[in-house]
């Protein structure tokens, strides 16, 4: 049998590693997401360019706005890590 005590210390471990996980994955969205609103040119004075420019907009606020779930997901994750006072220096060492 496993002792309790066990349990109690995996716990926080299987959160960090979950943390870490969701977030690199924001963090790798989040870096396109600003890369692409960075060569967005509103300058033109072409008509067609001004829209294709707020078409790509839309679908950029739709992905943010889709994102906004997984994005509060890692947050609680982290938060609850911080709640339990999980030892922050221990994040990504597999300890």
């Amino acid at each position: 049998m496993v002792p309790l005590g066990w349990f109690l210390l995996r716990a926080p471990r299987q959160l960090s590693a979950k943390f870490e996980k969701k977030a690199r994955i924001q963090e790798a969205w989040l870096d396109k997401v600003e890369k692409a609103v960075g060569e967005i040119d509103v300058q033109s004075d072409d008509v067609v360019v001004l829209r294709a420019t707020l078409q790509r907009q839309e679908a950029l606020s739709a992905d943010v706005a889709a994102h906004d779930d997984r994005v509060g997901a890692a947050a609680a994750l982290g938060e609850e890590l911080l709640a339990e006072k999980y030892n922050v220096d221990k994040v990504g060492t597999g300890l």
